[in-house]
């Protein structure tokens, strides 16, 4: 769904409220103003599409935490938190790239966890 918008008229709160159930289904797109505007481009549902792939990595990088390296769920989740990966994702899509496996030796290396990493790979 598309909303005409003349940037010389108010936008009222009343316009996003009318179309609010078509702005959570289909996401809002903002284009750029002809007249020199500054305005970007905006896609919720490209937002809620990364929300979605960061969440998905995260469970991810958790099991091989788990899996791989014996931790907790807890531990997993606060090593998670800890290194800044959500952060990170957002900043560097490349880090999509990386496997959770990847991921997660760079977390331990990050938290300094060299007992958890001289245990997977020397034991």
């Amino acid at each position: 769904m598309y909303i005409n918008y003349d940037a010389n008229l108010p936008l009222y709160h009343g316009t996003i409220d009318l179309y609010s159930d078509s702005i959570k289904t289909h996401g809002v797109r903002i284009f750029p103003r002809k007249k020199g505007g500054g305005d970007k481009m905006l896609n919720t549902n490209n937002i809620t599409k990364l929300r979605n792939e960061i969440n998905l990595m995260v469970h991810h990088i958790s099991n091989e935490l788990i899996s791989e390296f014996g931790k907790s769920e807890a531990e997993a989740m606060k090593l998670i938190k800890d290194s800044n990966v959500e952060e990170s994702l957002i900043k560097d899509k490349q880090g999509f790239h990386e496997s959770p496996y990847t991921w997660a030796i760079s977390i331990l290396t990050d938290q300094n966890d060299y007992e958890t990493l001289e245990k997977h790979f020397y034991h």
